[in-house]
């Protein structure tokens, strides 16, 4: 399978899971959500987990690369992890995304995923 940097998240299909814990939604959110809908990223879900806030993004009418994502998301929060992830299925069923099983276990979907660690 070739690299995610080589691939348009059109062409993935793989929503993005944004975590952030909560201390930290007043200092990035926004930005975060200017940055996604501007790349025509579409909000689905937001799922409360405790400390932590996962927020779900539809990805397949973006144009922009994998390789460019992660650019903007590091312009926007140097500290940002970024990595291929995954959820548990169950959790987001109610949401409007086109989820599918991951391969190897289908309690869960493949997503990517940014988290926001406190500070």
């Amino acid at each position: 399978m070739p690299k995610l940097t080589d691939f348009q998240f059109s062409e993935l299909k793989l929503p993005i899971k944004l975590g952030m814990h909560k201390k930290m939604i007043d200092v990035v959110k926004d930005s975060f959500f200017e940055y996604l809908s501007a790349n025509r990223f579409v909000f689905s879900k937001e799922i409360d987990g405790g400390s932590w806030v996962y927020y779900f993004f539809d990805s397949s009418n973006s144009a922009l690369s994998y390789k460019d994502f992660k650019k903007g998301v590091k312009k926007i929060y140097k500290k940002a992890d970024i990595m291929e992830d995954c959820f548990e299925l169950e959790k987001i069923s109610d949401s409007n995304l086109n989820l599918t099983p991951a391969v190897g276990n289908k309690a869960v979907f493949d997503c990517i995923g940014v988290t926001i660690f406190l500070e």
